[in-house]
């Protein structure tokens, strides 16, 4: 008797297992088809995938990778589906792009201190639950072309309402 309630304990803790396991290659397989349409946005604007982190993609890209998002949710709207809540950085600054590395290993990089503050801003979508913030160096390149309000109590924003 006791060992089959061990076989039958082990058998729920195995169906857990692979239900967990199931679980996440959904999670996996939504991010992937996520993340390709978000690089093939980078590559129409002429842009640079750089990485991926978690559910997170670092590029240096024009704004057609917004729009792309835009697109995305307002399909998962008309079949049900949530929305795919986003934050996205972006500064204006000079960077450093190209191979960098020793000879066994190379990598495209982009490296300076806009790369930082685009992570530094991105992240703070989540403070004040907006999706596109952007640098006041930025600001001042498109304050005639978009919309935007500016954030309180914060060096880094402005809020992209366009």
């Amino acid at each position: 008797m006791g060992a089959a309630l061990n076989h039958m304990t082990h058998g729920l803790e195995e169906r857990d297992r692979v239900k967990e396991l199931f679980g996440r290659l959904r999670s996996s397989h939504f991010l992937n088809n996520y993340f390709s349409e978000m690089v093939e946005a980078v590559f129409d604007q002429s842009g640079i995938p750089r990485q991926i982190h978690g559910d997170g993609l670092m590029a240096a890209f024009g704004p057609s990778a917004i729009c792309r998002t835009i697109q995305i949710n307002g399909d998962r709207s008309m079949l049900g589906k949530p929305p795919i809540d986003v934050g996205i950085g972006l500064p204006t600054d000079e960077v450093i792009v190209g191979n960098i590395g020793s000879r066994r290993r190379l990598e495209y990089i982009v490296i300076g201190d806009g790369v930082n503050t685009g992570s530094r801003v991105q992240a703070v979508n989540k403070d004040f639950g907006t999706t596109i913030l952007i640098t006041l160096t930025t600001y001042e390149a498109v304050k005639d072309e978009f919309e935007c309000r500016l954030m309180p109590g914060r060096n880094c924003g402005v809020s992209l309402t366009r």
